[in-house]
């Protein structure tokens, strides 16, 4: 028996390594299968033109796409495969064929519920005769409907109201008040009485103002001086160490990322032109101080006469996504980097600096110049 769970035992363990296994290999092949992309760039005067493609997994999923401007007119144009089968044009047949099926289907369903009515009536009124039929029916639906109004309250045990209900007494919103003789007269007896305000004299007025200015003035300068501590206490921050590690470290690998990521052939010419000598020439010196970042075949030709700007690129690159993803991890695991975001949500940097820190500058300063002080004394001396 125990040989028999061992067995049992061994298989499905055997099963679930496989199964690792393959998962293993998927997440390699997606990690380290290259995604790669080309394109074109071509202008001529106002037309443009631009295309490209991009793939991945060995080119099972395969996406194409262009884009022209002629004349004004757009026309832009993409499609997408799946080991090699057009999946968009697919799904518009798929829908054609849907809608051309449902048509045909509405049509068949349709004429046989016309058709049926028509014979129905014909039968009832050759039946009934011209006035019968119609005379019973609204007698039977007459006397129906009162037996159904009075079962239903007791079939339900609710009681439903028939009456109309009462108009208000006084309309909302129209009453008017009628006052009596008394209230009149004593509404024409009452006087009214005007007493001058007692306005302050113009020197009490200029205190006054004086006193709101100096008030507005004390408050712009409090929060100047909030705002000069919180600069203080920023660039504080920006000396410390766990801010210049997490700043060297966002940049080292956000520039890795698009060292991957931008296309790593680039070959054609551009053309271009100001209209002006001097300004077409100042930008070509411009780009001859670029001209070790600029791509080996690629053609830059100034024209000194007409304004234009044309050309004809190609480029090509590839990456992986197993190594951005590495270096999105460096930048996530950084612990500088986690308290820099803690101390971007608070709005406070002294979360790291502490207020310390201030008075430990004032003293080395003070420190520092005390020492200066005391060589130039022995310099005087000697």
């Amino acid at each position: 028996m125990l040989a028999v769970l061992l067995k049992i035992l061994a298989v499905i363990g055997k099963i679930l390594l496989w199964i690792l296994a393959i998962i293993l290999i998927l997440l390699l092949i997606i990690l380290l299968c290259p995604f790669g992309y080309k394109g074109t760039v071509k202008k001529d005067g106002g037309e443009i033109r631009a295309g490209g493609s991009a793939h991945w997994l060995l080119h099972i999923i395969h996406v194409k796409g262009s884009f022209s401007r002629i004349g004004g007119s757009n026309q832009l144009d993409y499609e997408i495969y799946l080991f090699g089968i057009p999946l968009l044009k697919l799904l518009k047949k798929l829908k054609n064929r849907g809608k051309s099926g449902s048509g045909e289907g509405d049509a068949a369903q349709t004429a046989p519920e016309d058709a049926v009515p028509a014979q129905t009536q014909k039968a009832d009124d050759s039946a009934a005769g011209p006035d019968n039929g119609h005379l019973f029916a609204e007698s039977d639906t007459d006397e129906a409907a009162p037996a159904q109004k009075a079962a239903e309250p007791e079939a339900s045990g609710r009681v439903i109201r028939t009456e109309a209900p009462k108009k208000p007494t006084v309309e909302p919103g129209r009453w008017k008040y009628n006052p009596t003789e008394e209230t009149k007269k004593k509404a024409e007896n009452i006087q009214i009485e005007v007493v001058p305000a007692n306005r302050p004299g113009p020197f009490l007025q200029a205190a006054a103002r004086f006193g709101a200015a100096v008030g507005k003035v004390r408050k712009i300068c409090q929060k100047l001086d909030r705002l000069y501590y919180k600069l203080e206490d920023w660039l504080d921050y920006i000396d410390t160490v766990t801010f210049q590690k997490a700043k060297t470290c966002i940049i080292n690998n956000l520039f890795s990322i698009l060292r991957q990521i931008l296309p790593r052939r680039i070959s054609g010419r551009i053309e271009f032109g100001t209209g002006d000598p001097a300004s077409t020439g100042e930008a070509l010196a411009f780009l001859g101080a670029l001209y070790a970042f600029l791509p080996e075949k690629l053609a830059v030709i100034p024209d000194f006469d007409e304004a234009k700007a044309d050309a004809d690129v190609t480029f090509k690159g590839h990456f992986m996504i197993g190594g951005i993803l590495l270096r999105l991890i460096f930048i996530i695991v950084n612990p500088n980097i986690w308290t820099l975001i803690r101390v971007i949500k608070n709005k406070d940097p002294r979360i790291v600096t502490r207020p310390e820190t201030r008075k430990r500058k004032k003293k080395k300063a003070g420190a520092a110049g005390s020492k200066k002080q005391k060589q130039k004394q022995k310099e005087k001396a000697a």
